[in-house]
Protein backbone atom coordinates (compact mmCIF):
# COMPACT_ATOMS: atom_id res chain seq x y z
CA UNK A 1 0.00 0.00 0.00
CA UNK A 2 0.74 3.57 -0.96
CA UNK A 3 0.24 6.48 1.26
CA UNK A 4 0.78 10.01 -0.48
CA UNK A 5 -0.36 13.62 0.64
CA UNK A 6 -1.19 15.43 -2.17
CA UNK A 7 -1.05 19.46 -1.23
CA UNK A 8 -3.37 20.83 -3.44
CA UNK A 9 -6.11 19.11 -2.10
CA UNK A 10 -5.07 18.49 1.26
CA UNK A 11 -5.35 14.84 0.84
CA UNK A 12 -3.64 11.88 1.52
CA UNK A 13 -3.28 9.55 -1.96
CA UNK A 14 -3.06 6.12 -0.47
CA UNK A 15 -2.02 3.45 -2.89
CA UNK A 16 -4.05 0.34 -1.41
CA UNK A 17 -2.02 -2.37 -3.78
CA UNK A 18 1.66 -1.12 -2.80
CA UNK A 19 1.69 -0.61 1.14
CA UNK A 20 5.42 -1.00 0.96
CA UNK A 21 5.77 2.19 -1.23
CA UNK A 22 3.66 4.05 1.50
CA UNK A 23 5.38 2.91 4.16
CA UNK A 24 8.67 4.33 2.29
CA UNK A 25 6.81 7.60 1.79
CA UNK A 26 5.94 7.63 5.83
CA UNK A 27 9.48 7.03 6.67
CA UNK A 28 11.29 9.88 4.11
CA UNK A 29 8.94 12.54 5.62
CA UNK A 30 10.45 13.68 8.83
CA UNK A 31 8.01 13.93 12.28
CA UNK A 32 7.24 17.65 11.69
CA UNK A 33 7.62 18.35 8.22
CA UNK A 34 4.05 19.07 7.13
CA UNK A 35 2.66 21.10 4.18
CA UNK A 36 2.43 24.48 4.61
CA UNK A 37 -0.73 26.24 5.50
CA UNK A 38 -2.23 22.39 7.08
CA UNK A 39 -1.78 22.83 11.07
CA UNK A 40 -3.02 19.78 13.11
CA UNK A 41 -5.90 19.02 11.48
CA UNK A 42 -3.75 18.51 8.69
CA UNK A 43 -2.23 16.13 11.11
CA UNK A 44 -5.67 14.03 12.29
CA UNK A 45 -6.65 14.00 8.42
CA UNK A 46 -4.77 11.03 7.41
CA UNK A 47 -5.80 8.60 10.61
CA UNK A 48 -9.44 9.51 10.05
CA UNK A 49 -8.88 8.40 6.36
CA UNK A 50 -7.31 5.26 7.26
CA UNK A 51 -10.22 4.42 9.75
CA UNK A 52 -13.10 5.05 7.32
CA UNK A 53 -11.09 3.32 4.83
CA UNK A 54 -10.37 -0.19 7.19
CA UNK A 55 -14.19 0.31 8.25
CA UNK A 56 -15.40 0.15 4.24
CA UNK A 57 -12.93 -2.74 4.12
CA UNK A 58 -14.54 -4.25 6.88
CA UNK A 59 -17.96 -4.11 5.58
CA UNK A 60 -16.46 -5.19 2.03
CA UNK A 61 -14.82 -8.45 3.54
CA UNK A 62 -18.37 -8.58 5.94
CA UNK A 63 -20.38 -8.72 2.88
CA UNK A 64 -17.70 -10.93 1.28
CA UNK A 65 -18.06 -13.48 3.51
CA UNK A 66 -21.98 -13.17 3.74
CA UNK A 67 -22.30 -13.43 0.47
CA UNK A 68 -19.71 -16.54 -0.06
CA UNK A 69 -21.75 -17.94 3.00
CA UNK A 70 -25.19 -17.16 1.21
CA UNK A 71 -23.63 -18.86 -1.79
CA UNK A 72 -21.67 -22.28 -0.11
CA UNK A 73 -25.32 -22.52 1.94
CA UNK A 74 -26.84 -22.42 -1.59
CA UNK A 75 -24.32 -24.55 -3.24
CA UNK A 76 -24.33 -27.20 0.16
CA UNK A 77 -28.40 -27.36 -0.39
CA UNK A 78 -27.68 -28.09 -4.13
CA UNK A 79 -25.53 -30.43 -2.82
CA UNK A 80 -27.46 -32.11 -0.74
CA UNK A 81 -30.29 -32.48 -2.74
CA UNK A 82 -27.81 -34.04 -5.81
CA UNK A 83 -26.65 -36.42 -2.89
CA UNK A 84 -30.36 -37.43 -2.16
CA UNK A 85 -31.09 -37.71 -5.68
CA UNK A 86 -27.82 -40.03 -5.87
CA UNK A 87 -28.33 -41.74 -2.78
CA UNK A 88 -31.95 -42.59 -4.40
CA UNK A 89 -30.67 -43.45 -7.96
CA UNK A 90 -28.31 -45.74 -6.30
CA UNK A 91 -30.64 -47.34 -3.92
CA UNK A 92 -32.60 -47.83 -7.11
CA UNK A 93 -29.53 -49.13 -8.91
CA UNK A 94 -29.14 -51.35 -5.83
CA UNK A 95 -32.67 -52.44 -6.26
CA UNK A 96 -32.51 -52.91 -10.00
CA UNK A 97 -28.91 -54.99 -9.24
CA UNK A 98 -30.66 -57.56 -6.75
CA UNK A 99 -33.33 -58.19 -8.93
CA UNK A 100 -31.32 -58.43 -11.78
CA UNK A 101 -29.29 -60.86 -9.64
CA UNK A 102 -32.46 -62.67 -8.10
CA UNK A 103 -33.65 -62.74 -11.93
CA UNK A 104 -29.62 -63.80 -12.93
CA UNK A 105 -29.87 -66.70 -10.10
CA UNK A 106 -32.99 -68.15 -11.74
CA UNK A 107 -32.53 -67.98 -15.09
CA UNK A 108 -29.29 -69.91 -13.79
CA UNK A 109 -31.93 -72.62 -12.17
CA UNK A 110 -34.02 -72.63 -14.95
CA UNK A 111 -30.52 -72.99 -17.32
CA UNK A 112 -29.60 -75.67 -15.13
CA UNK A 113 -33.35 -77.36 -15.00
CA UNK A 114 -32.71 -77.43 -18.80
CA UNK A 115 -29.92 -78.54 -18.97
CA UNK A 116 -30.84 -81.20 -16.97
CA UNK A 117 -34.03 -81.96 -18.88
CA UNK A 118 -31.88 -81.69 -22.63
CA UNK A 119 -29.16 -84.31 -20.94
CA UNK A 120 -32.08 -86.94 -20.13
CA UNK A 121 -33.84 -86.37 -23.33
CA UNK A 122 -30.90 -86.44 -24.87
CA UNK A 123 -30.29 -89.54 -23.42
CA UNK A 124 -33.98 -90.91 -24.07
CA UNK A 125 -34.02 -90.14 -27.89
CA UNK A 126 -30.52 -92.24 -26.97
CA UNK A 127 -32.63 -94.58 -26.19
CA UNK A 128 -35.56 -94.27 -28.70
CA UNK A 129 -33.35 -94.39 -31.40
CA UNK A 130 -31.79 -97.38 -30.77
CA UNK A 131 -35.33 -98.82 -29.64
CA UNK A 132 -35.86 -97.09 -33.54
CA UNK A 133 -33.27 -98.99 -34.99
CA UNK A 134 -34.17 -102.42 -33.44
CA UNK A 135 -37.65 -101.98 -34.70
CA UNK A 136 -36.27 -101.03 -38.17
CA UNK A 137 -34.00 -104.19 -38.30
CA UNK A 138 -37.30 -106.03 -37.20
CA UNK A 139 -39.14 -104.51 -40.02
CA UNK A 140 -36.98 -105.06 -42.74
CA UNK A 141 -36.44 -109.29 -40.99
CA UNK A 142 -40.35 -109.06 -40.67
CA UNK A 143 -40.38 -108.15 -44.53
CA UNK A 144 -37.84 -110.28 -45.93
CA UNK A 145 -39.66 -113.10 -44.09
CA UNK A 146 -42.80 -112.14 -45.48
CA UNK A 147 -41.63 -111.98 -48.99
CA UNK A 148 -40.13 -115.14 -48.92
CA UNK A 149 -43.36 -116.42 -47.41
CA UNK A 150 -45.13 -114.82 -50.37
CA UNK A 151 -43.33 -116.58 -52.74
CA UNK A 152 -43.63 -119.69 -51.02
CA UNK A 153 -47.55 -119.06 -50.83
CA UNK A 154 -47.01 -118.04 -54.50
CA UNK A 155 -45.27 -121.32 -55.34
CA UNK A 156 -47.59 -123.58 -53.46
CA UNK A 157 -50.61 -121.56 -55.09
CA UNK A 158 -48.58 -122.88 -58.46
CA UNK A 159 -48.26 -126.07 -57.26
CA UNK A 160 -51.48 -126.63 -56.42
CA UNK A 161 -53.20 -125.17 -59.78
CA UNK A 162 -50.43 -128.07 -61.51
CA UNK A 163 -51.78 -130.42 -59.24
CA UNK A 164 -55.22 -129.71 -59.81
CA UNK A 165 -54.65 -129.55 -63.49
CA UNK A 166 -52.96 -132.93 -62.99
CA UNK A 167 -55.51 -134.33 -60.81
CA UNK A 168 -58.71 -133.27 -63.05
CA UNK A 169 -56.13 -135.05 -65.99
CA UNK A 170 -55.64 -138.22 -63.97
CA UNK A 171 -59.55 -138.21 -62.78
CA UNK A 172 -60.32 -137.77 -66.57
CA UNK A 173 -58.19 -140.87 -67.88
CA UNK A 174 -59.80 -142.73 -64.62
CA UNK A 175 -63.01 -142.15 -65.63
CA UNK A 176 -62.21 -143.53 -69.28
CA UNK A 177 -60.07 -146.26 -67.85
CA UNK A 178 -63.41 -146.95 -65.64
CA UNK A 179 -65.63 -146.61 -68.89
CA UNK A 180 -63.65 -148.64 -70.79
CA UNK A 181 -63.35 -150.84 -67.88
CA UNK A 182 -67.39 -151.20 -67.24
CA UNK A 183 -68.40 -151.30 -70.88
CA UNK A 184 -65.51 -154.85 -71.75
CA UNK A 185 -67.44 -155.73 -67.70
CA UNK A 186 -70.73 -155.19 -69.35
CA UNK A 187 -70.35 -157.09 -73.02
CA UNK A 188 -68.63 -160.04 -71.06
CA UNK A 189 -71.33 -159.93 -68.68
CA UNK A 190 -73.75 -160.32 -71.26
CA UNK A 191 -71.73 -162.74 -73.56
CA UNK A 192 -71.67 -165.01 -70.33
CA UNK A 193 -75.44 -164.20 -69.56
CA UNK A 194 -76.00 -164.98 -73.47
CA UNK A 195 -73.78 -168.20 -72.84
CA UNK A 196 -74.94 -169.50 -69.87
CA UNK A 197 -78.91 -168.52 -69.76
CA UNK A 198 -82.01 -169.35 -71.40
CA UNK A 199 -83.07 -167.51 -74.47
CA UNK A 200 -86.14 -164.43 -74.18
CA UNK A 201 -89.32 -165.28 -75.28
CA UNK A 202 -90.88 -164.14 -79.02
CA UNK A 203 -91.51 -160.60 -78.79
CA UNK A 204 -89.48 -160.12 -75.40
CA UNK A 205 -86.04 -157.81 -75.97
CA UNK A 206 -82.77 -158.59 -74.01
CA UNK A 207 -80.50 -156.26 -71.73
CA UNK A 208 -78.06 -156.60 -69.41
CA UNK A 209 -78.73 -160.18 -68.75
CA UNK A 210 -83.26 -159.50 -68.24
CA UNK A 211 -85.78 -160.30 -70.73
CA UNK A 212 -88.19 -157.00 -71.23
CA UNK A 213 -91.52 -157.12 -73.20
CA UNK A 214 -92.52 -153.76 -74.46
CA UNK A 215 -96.04 -152.85 -74.86
CA UNK A 216 -97.98 -150.78 -77.74
CA UNK A 217 -100.55 -150.26 -76.28
CA UNK A 218 -101.83 -147.79 -73.20
CA UNK A 219 -103.72 -149.33 -69.53
CA UNK A 220 -104.17 -148.31 -66.35
CA UNK A 221 -101.44 -148.97 -63.85
CA UNK A 222 -103.76 -151.97 -62.37
CA UNK A 223 -104.16 -153.35 -65.63
CA UNK A 224 -100.70 -153.56 -66.85
CA UNK A 225 -99.40 -154.90 -62.99
CA UNK A 226 -102.40 -157.25 -64.35
CA UNK A 227 -100.92 -157.84 -68.17
CA UNK A 228 -97.34 -158.58 -67.20
CA UNK A 229 -98.48 -161.14 -64.34
CA UNK A 230 -100.40 -163.45 -66.87
CA UNK A 231 -96.79 -162.96 -68.83
CA UNK A 232 -94.83 -164.37 -65.75
CA UNK A 233 -93.07 -161.62 -64.93
CA UNK A 234 -94.04 -158.03 -63.13
CA UNK A 235 -93.53 -154.54 -64.02
CA UNK A 236 -90.06 -153.35 -64.42
CA UNK A 237 -87.92 -152.81 -61.24
CA UNK A 238 -85.43 -150.10 -61.96
CA UNK A 239 -82.03 -150.17 -60.65
CA UNK A 240 -79.77 -148.14 -62.47
CA UNK A 241 -79.45 -145.46 -64.66
CA UNK A 242 -78.91 -147.42 -68.00
CA UNK A 243 -82.02 -149.08 -67.53
CA UNK A 244 -84.26 -146.09 -67.92
CA UNK A 245 -81.79 -144.60 -70.80
CA UNK A 246 -83.16 -148.71 -72.35
CA UNK A 247 -86.99 -147.74 -71.59
CA UNK A 248 -87.67 -144.54 -72.59
CA UNK A 249 -85.91 -145.55 -75.98
CA UNK A 250 -89.18 -147.32 -76.84
CA UNK A 251 -91.77 -145.16 -75.37
CA UNK A 252 -92.38 -141.43 -73.62
CA UNK A 253 -94.53 -142.30 -70.70
CA UNK A 254 -94.42 -145.69 -69.46
CA UNK A 255 -95.49 -147.75 -65.82
CA UNK A 256 -93.35 -148.82 -63.88
CA UNK A 257 -93.66 -151.04 -60.77
CA UNK A 258 -93.66 -148.59 -57.95
CA UNK A 259 -96.56 -147.74 -55.87
CA UNK A 260 -97.30 -146.18 -52.31
CA UNK A 261 -101.19 -147.69 -52.96
CA UNK A 262 -100.79 -149.91 -49.55
CA UNK A 263 -99.24 -147.17 -47.00
CA UNK A 264 -99.51 -143.29 -48.36
CA UNK A 265 -95.72 -142.16 -48.84
CA UNK A 266 -94.37 -145.47 -48.69
CA UNK A 267 -92.78 -146.43 -51.82
CA UNK A 268 -93.05 -150.28 -52.76
CA UNK A 269 -92.10 -152.39 -55.88
CA UNK A 270 -94.39 -154.86 -57.17
CA UNK A 271 -92.14 -157.58 -55.64
CA UNK A 272 -92.35 -156.54 -52.22
CA UNK A 273 -89.27 -154.57 -51.68
CA UNK A 274 -89.65 -151.42 -49.88
CA UNK A 275 -87.83 -148.29 -52.03
CA UNK A 276 -85.41 -146.05 -49.74
CA UNK A 277 -86.07 -142.62 -48.49
CA UNK A 278 -84.01 -140.33 -50.74
CA UNK A 279 -83.31 -143.32 -53.38
CA UNK A 280 -84.39 -143.78 -56.84
CA UNK A 281 -84.21 -141.60 -60.28
CA UNK A 282 -87.38 -138.98 -59.48
CA UNK A 283 -87.73 -135.84 -61.78
CA UNK A 284 -87.02 -132.55 -59.53
CA UNK A 285 -90.11 -131.78 -57.07
CA UNK A 286 -91.15 -135.63 -57.65
CA UNK A 287 -93.34 -137.22 -55.35
CA UNK A 288 -95.83 -134.71 -54.47
CA UNK A 289 -98.75 -136.31 -54.60
CA UNK A 290 -100.62 -133.69 -55.94
CA UNK A 291 -104.31 -133.69 -55.02
CA UNK A 292 -104.06 -136.53 -52.68
CA UNK A 293 -104.41 -138.81 -55.66
CA UNK A 294 -101.09 -139.85 -57.25
CA UNK A 295 -99.82 -143.42 -56.02
CA UNK A 296 -98.28 -145.02 -59.09
CA UNK A 297 -95.30 -143.97 -60.96
CA UNK A 298 -94.79 -143.49 -64.67
CA UNK A 299 -91.28 -143.48 -66.19
CA UNK A 300 -90.71 -140.12 -68.73
CA UNK A 301 -88.42 -139.48 -71.10
CA UNK A 302 -88.91 -135.54 -71.62
CA UNK A 303 -88.63 -135.36 -67.74
CA UNK A 304 -85.63 -138.15 -67.18
CA UNK A 305 -87.06 -139.49 -64.48
CA UNK A 306 -89.88 -141.10 -62.24
CA UNK A 307 -92.84 -139.16 -61.51
CA UNK A 308 -96.16 -139.74 -59.27
CA UNK A 309 -99.68 -139.90 -61.12
CA UNK A 310 -102.96 -141.50 -60.72
CA UNK A 311 -103.04 -144.95 -60.79
CA UNK A 312 -106.19 -144.53 -63.04
CA UNK A 313 -103.81 -143.04 -66.07
CA UNK A 314 -103.04 -144.92 -68.74
CA UNK A 315 -99.75 -145.05 -70.34
CA UNK A 316 -97.88 -148.30 -72.29
CA UNK A 317 -95.71 -150.28 -69.87
CA UNK A 318 -93.19 -152.99 -69.69
CA UNK A 319 -92.57 -156.07 -67.82
CA UNK A 320 -89.07 -157.34 -66.60
CA UNK A 321 -88.68 -161.33 -66.40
Amino acid sequence: MSVEFNSSLGQLDVDYLNPKAADENLKMRPYGDEPSGCGRMCRRRPFKTAAVFLGLLCLLLLAGIISLQVHYTKVGDVHDSEMRDIQTKYNNLTDKQNKLQNNYSNLKQDRNLLETKYINLTRERHQLQISYDTLTKLRDDSQTSLTSLRKQRDDLRNEKIQLAAEKEELQRRFELVTSSRDGIQEELNSLSLNMTEKPCQQGWTKFNGSCYYISTSSKTWIKSKKDCEDRGANLVIIDNRKEIDFITRFNDRTWIGLSDTVREGKWTWVDGTDLQVGAGFWQRGEPNDADDGEDCVELSRSGKGWNDVPCSNKFSWVCEE
